[in-house]
């Protein structure tokens, strides 16, 4: 059982790091309309995600509709 817990322990270490960040609030369409820059950061921080290899059903709700808003807010600027 010992060595169980110490080989669990070690590939809890080598697991990947989160591409999310811990603690996240949520924003809305109108929030990042009138914070463009912070819509633009967040949307790079999507593309960035999105371009790895990380499932999308593991994506936390609030990254997703922080994504979903600042595509919005920035689309709405073109």
């Amino acid at each position: 059982m010992k060595r169980l817990t110490g080989l669990a322990v070690l590939l809890a270490g080598c697991a990947p790091e989160s591409p999310f960040p811990e603690t996240m609030e949520a924003r809305t369409r109108s929030y990042y309309s009138e914070h463009i820059d912070e819509a633009r950061e967040m949307l790079a921080m999507c593309e960035q995600v999105e371009a790895s290899a990380v499932p999308v059903s593991e994506y936390p709700a609030t990254f997703s509709k922080n994504c979903i808003a600042a595509r919005i807010a920035v689309a709405r600027t073109k």
